[in-house]
C-alpha cells in the first residue's frame, strides 16, 4: 500500500470487511445498515482506514456491488 511506503499506518477494508451491509440486488445493491465497529478500532489504533467503494454483503453473508450513477456534464 503507498501510504505504508510513506511511513503512514494503514488498512484497506473491503465494504463487507468495513460493515456494509446492502440488500440483495446485485450490481444495484442499496445500503441498508453500517457497522462500523472494524473501521472504529482500526482508526483507535492510530491508523488510517481505507474503504473500498462499491461493494457489501448482505445480511447472510452474500457480497453485492453497486454502480455509482454518473452525472452527466
Amino acid at each position: 500500500m503507498a501510504l505504508h511506503s510513506l511511513g503512514v499506518p494503514a488498512a484497506s477494508l473491503t465494504g463487507a470487511q468495513a460493515g456494509i451491509v446492502t440488500d440483495g440486488v446485485h450490481t444495484k445493491a442499496k445500503i441498508q445498515n453500517i457497522t462500523p465497529k472494524k473501521i472504529h478500532d482500526l482508526l483507535n489504533d492510530g491508523l488510517v482506514v481505507i474503504v473500498a467503494g462499491f461493494q457489501g454483503q448482505t445480511s447472510d453473508g452474500q457480497v453485492t456491488t453497486s454502480r455509482p450513477r454518473l452525472a452527466r456534464i
